[in-house]
């Protein structure tokens, strides 16, 4: 793996190369995250890499406990319903303002990434899907003059961005997101706030709607307090 920029620290390159891997599951919940065990994965001293952990940890990606050590944080449902709900208010807003501002002409950049999506789907290309869903989101926002407030949203969804990669894994879901995708696109170009802040609203709460099924199908990749707490919502509801 190629080391850092010059012109970045190398405590900032191994923050962000950590922060990527673990919000797209390649350090996957609950796995150990030892300070030598990344510092030679990505070329680096120990001393970058306890100086990103503590950023990490600061915004609970990663954990340490005294005996285990540095561990990736499971995924927690109260955290990615904050993380959720962050996303929504802001982009809420932000539809809005496109829907008030945007041409179609300031549309045709959005309406590619939305068929890069269709192609990174039909290809089976989670990754790229994943990469051209970030890249449509963050054009909408530079046509509301938006793009610092996507920055906010980009930091604050970290928890609900590892419910979404898990998401992803289905074929059916990347149906639905670009669905949701052109509905939205399609009633900024109407010019429609309301149709627009309707059809992002469900679409941000999909993958929190698949929560209980996902937790189900990955239990590893969750916190153990959270199944044993789903469990006993169920056997409650079954009552």
């Amino acid at each position: 793996m190629a080391g850092p920029d010059r012109k970045v620290s190398a405590s900032e390159f191994v923050y962000g190369v950590l922060r990527e891997k673990i919000v797209t599951l390649e350090l996957a919940p609950n796995s150990a995250a030892g300070e030598q065990m990344l510092a030679d994965l990505l070329g680096v001293s120990r001393t970058p890499v306890r100086e990103a952990i503590g950023r990490l940890e600061s915004e609970g990606l990663v954990e340490t406990y005294p005996r285990k050590g540095v561990i990736v944080a499971p995924i927690r449902p109260e955290a990615v319903r904050t993380a959720q709900f962050v996303r929504e208010t802001l982009e809420v807003a932000i539809v809005r303002e496109a829907a008030s501002l945007g041409a179609q002409s300031d549309l045709f950049s959005v309406r590619q990434a939305i068929e890069e999506q269709q192609w990174a789907a039909d290809q089976g290309d989670i990754n790229r899907f994943y990469r051209a869903d970030e890249a449509m989101h963050l054009r909408i926002c530079r046509i509301a003059d938006r793009e610092q407030v996507w920055r906010l949203i980009d930091d604050a969804k970290a928890h609900m961005d590892r419910l979404r990669r898990l998401d992803l894994m289905k074929p059916e879901t990347l149906r639905e997101l670009i669905e949701d995708h052109r509905q939205i696109v399609d009633a900024i170009g109407r010019g429609d706030g309301n149709e627009a802040e309707a059809s992002l609203r469900v679409h941000v709460r999909r993958a929190l709607g698949r929560l209980p099924d996902l937790m189900d199908r990955s239990p590893e990749y969750f916190a153990k307090e959270a199944g044993a707490a789903l469990g006993t919502t169920r056997m409650r509801s079954a009552k």
